[in-house]
């Protein structure tokens, strides 16, 4: 790296002889000679070496900064390998689902968290369009792309997807945009918390806060149950829900269902 003190030392010095030039031909020999000649070239050398100073001050302090930043900046080849072999294990042992896409939505990172919560393994998914978003949800998903993509960081974000199975999964993902060497946004990256059994959760209480109100409220148990049976259905993607309710003797007395019977 080069010493700060040597470019510091060449601008100022180049300062100091273009100003003595200056001083000398141009004021001095050039201008009428008189009794404050004397007095004005003193104060003019006083004038050069202070600016001097500061000048070299200045440039030192800039060259140094110059300096950190390619220290920081020229890793070997063996430290840039180790510190992308360390990234690559905290991505590996995170977890939570970690994936990263490209400008375009195709898959450049899924670290073993995301093939354990959505069942595809890394190979099967890399350097294709991400398969979680279902396709009545791409639009959506798109959009948070887009935004991510212009720069913006997104955190629990509530988004839809599908399982390899099929199965639906409600996930919170918090994305944040991938810049290169110069600056410009090329990709996201999002890391994602499966919350489907807590948003389950949350909506059978409100489900059956809703059955024990229309049944409080008066509304027949035969219609109130096949609600329920509808609801349950649509919460757990069930292609039927059936309820049956038995009498004291154990004989069925009220049936209701939802779905393909």
């Amino acid at each position: 790296m080069v010493n700060p003190v040597r470019p510091a030392l060449a601008v100022t010095l180049a300062y100091v002889a273009l100003a003595t030039v200056w001083l000398v031909f141009f004021d001095h020999l050039l201008a009428d000679p008189g009794p404050e000649v004397g007095p004005l070239a003193v104060r003019e050398g006083l004038a050069v070496l202070v600016t001097a100073g500061i000048l070299f001050g200045l440039v030192h302090q800039a060259a140094a900064r110059i300096g950190a930043s390619q220290r920081t900046l020229a890793l070997t080849p063996a430290q840039l390998s180790g510190a992308n072999d360390a990234l690559r294990a905290v991505i590996d042992a995170s977890p939570l689902a970690i994936v990263a896409q490209d400008a375009q939505g195709r898959v450049t990172s899924w670290n073993a968290a995301a093939q354990r919560m959505f069942g595809w393994a890394a190979s099967e998914v890399l350097g294709r369009p991400c398969p979680l978003i279902p396709a009545d949800r791409a639009e959506g998903f798109q959009a948070i792309l887009g935004r991510v993509l212009g720069g913006e960081v997104l955190t629990g974000q509530r988004v839809p997807v599908q399982h390899r199975d099929g199965s639906p999964r409600d996930i919170s993902v918090s994305v944040a945009p991938i810049h290169d060497a110069a600056g410009s946004v090329v990709g996201a990256i999002g890391l994602h918390e499966d919350v489907t059994e807590r948003t389950r959760s949350g909506e059978e209480r409100r489900l059956l806060h809703e059955f024990d109100s229309l049944v409080l409220q008066g509304h027949p148990l035969q219609a109130s149950l096949v609600f329920l049976c509808q609801r349950v259905a649509d919460l757990h993607a069930l292609p039927l829900v059936q309820i049956s309710l038995k009498g004291v003797d154990g004989a069925i007395d009220v049936r209701a269902f939802a779905g393909a019977a």
